[in-house]
C-alpha cells in the first residue's frame, strides 16, 4: 500500500524496492523449495540403497547356503555314478567268471 503524502518519485521507487522484495522472496522461496526436493530425492536415494543392502545382507546368506547345497548335490550325484558305474563293473566282472567257468566245464 503506498503513501499517498510520498511525492509521485519516491512512491515509484518504493513501488520498484517493493516489487524487487517481492520477486527476490519469491526466488528465495523457489530455492528453498528446490533444495527441499533435492534433499528429499537425496533422503529417498538413500534408503533404496539401504534397502537394496539390507535385502543382499539377507540374500548372500541365502546364496552361500544353496551354493553349497548345489555343491553337495554335484558331489553327490558324482559319488552316486561312480558307484553305479563300480556296481556295474563288478557285475560285468561277475557274469565274464561266470561265462569263463561255464565254458571251462563244457570243455
Amino acid at each position: 500500500s503506498q503513501d499517498q503524502r510520498l511525492p509521485q518519485k519516491e512512491r515509484r521507487f518504493c513501488e520498484l524496492g517493493h516489487n524487487r522484495l517481492h520477486q527476490w522472496d519469491e526466488a528465495r522461496i523457489a530455492e528453498e523449495l528446490r533444495l527441499e526436493q533435492e534433499r528429499e530425492e537425496r533422503e529417498r536415494n538413500d534408503m533404496l540403497v539401504e534397502e537394496e543392502y539390507q535385502v543382499r545382507l539377507r540374500e548372500v546368506p541365502e546364496m552361500i547356503v544353496a551354493e553349497e547345497e548345489s555343491i553337495a548335490l554335484e558331489v553327490w550325484s558324482k559319488q552316486q555314478w561312480e558307484i553305479e558305474a563300480m556296481l556295474f563293473e563288478d557285475d560285468c566282472a561277475s557274469r565274464m567268471r561266470q561265462e569263463e567257468r561255464l565254458s571251462l566245464h563244457r570243455d
